[in-house]
């Protein structure tokens, strides 16, 4: 096969499963099939800052200076004009477009530029119940007309292939799931001396963490409340929380509010996050809405056990009371409970652990992933004569 030219368009490399599927598929696509080109906005603060700073030295990653995520017609046209001129410079024959602006954008010009295979992973939709209905109206418009010149949409759950086909989001034969891959590698290279310190740092108590961006859709408040509920029982426990965002005063102003100071530590963004996790003895996470976080089966592959709430895609990888438990979102005696069982039963605690590992492999590794992808690629190539 005559090498192609492939290029991954996403609005921002900010903390989150979409960028680091982006990176991942960036550096290990088959170099002998494949020239690979990484386009991105100029928002490229990350968890591990060698990583982004090691991208910007590759002479295929481009930044698109006018590409950013809040709605800004003047700015997407020229960010419109930016990517159409780099697809018709390169000559690009795959373009693969991931996150929201960055997928209408990049198909888009795609087509404008005569692409001739174009790939959208949805790593969830734009569109929620949480936002105005007229809001989802536009963002779902706006799905429908890009999928018309979509070859594949590669989705990361089953869930939001329902979704896209109840809203008449392209059709049933342009869809498949691909699972958000995790480079499990990151989690074996471990400090068991930085692991040991932090645990004793907290006295040796119990860690109940999560790992979360301080924004509305994260939900961080729900995790506030279940420290301020079950400390109220138990004084053998301490929470983290990993993240940072938007909501950050407003997070440290409710966990004073709550008397928590003492119990909860907002550690910020960290790029030892594959050791920080295996300092948890719980993972907790109370998203009101996600595509499937990442986060879970990282947790799960650690040996930590996991309380998350059951929004959108979640319960495609947790079989409640088997490989983890579920609740719903501000349930909070609920998730206290399923909390202490994982603390205090440590039979159901190692069951929970043993068949969460059997669950991640190998539909969420990486380099399965990987070659899912290219699957996909070599298929529509296939069906275009390209190959």
């Amino acid at each position: 096969m005559k090498i192609k030219k492939v290029v991954h368009i996403i609005t921002k490399l900010t903390l989150g499963g979409a960028q680091e599927n982006t990176i991942f598929s960036y550096y290990h696509h088959d170099r002998t099939k494949y020239e690979v080109y990484l386009l991105t906005g100029p928002d490229v603060s990350f968890s591990d800052i060698t990583y982004i700073e090691k991208l910007q030295t590759e002479r295929n990653v481009h930044i698109i200076k006018n590409m950013y995520t809040p709605i800004d017609f003047m700015k997407d046209l020229k960010a419109l004009i930016e990517i159409y001129q780099f697809l018709k410079k390169n000559k690009i024959d795959i373009i693969h477009t991931h996150s929201s602006k960055a997928g209408v954008l990049g198909r888009i010009a795609g087509r404008l530029a005569g692409v001739s295979v174009i790939i959208h992973t949805v790593h969830g939709w734009s569109f929620h119940e949480q936002m105005t209905k007229m809001k989802k109206k536009l963002y779902v418009f706006i799905e429908r007309i890009c999928a018309k010149f979509t070859d594949k949409l590669i989705t990361v759950t089953h869930l939001d292939i329902e979704k896209g086909l109840k809203e008449k989001i392209g059709t049933q034969s342009q869809y498949l799931t691909i699972r958000s891959g995790i480079d499990f590698e990151r989690f074996r290279n471990i400090d068991q001396h930085q692991i040991h310190t932090f645990k004793h740092s907290y006295k040796d108590k119990k860690i109940i963490g999560t790992i979360s961006r301080l924004s509305e859709q994260k939900n961080i408040f729900d995790f506030i409340s279940i420290a301020t509920q079950l400390t109220k029982n138990r004084t053998d426990v301490h929470f983290i929380v990993i993240g940072d965002g938007i909501l950050r005063k407003k997070t440290e102003s409710y966990i004073s509010k709550n008397h928590m100071d003492g119990y909860i530590t907002l550690l910020g963004v960290r790029n030892d996050i594959n050791n920080l996790i295996h300092t948890f003895d719980v993972f907790v996470l109370t998203s009101l809405w996600e595509g499937l976080p990442r986060v879970i089966p990282e947790s799960m592959y650690c040996k930590v056990p996991v309380v998350a709430n059951l929004v959108d895609g979640v319960g495609e990888i947790i079989d409640n009371g088997i490989n983890g438990f579920t609740t719903k979102p501000h349930d909070i005696e609920d998730a206290c409970s399923k909390i202490n069982i994982l603390l205090d039963n440590n039979t159901q605690r190692e069951k929970i652990i043993e068949n969460a590992a059997r669950t991640i492999y190998p539909e969420y590794s990486a380099y399965h992933m990987i070659q899912q992808i290219e699957s996909v690629y070599e298929e529509v190539l296939c069906l275009k004569n390209m190959l």
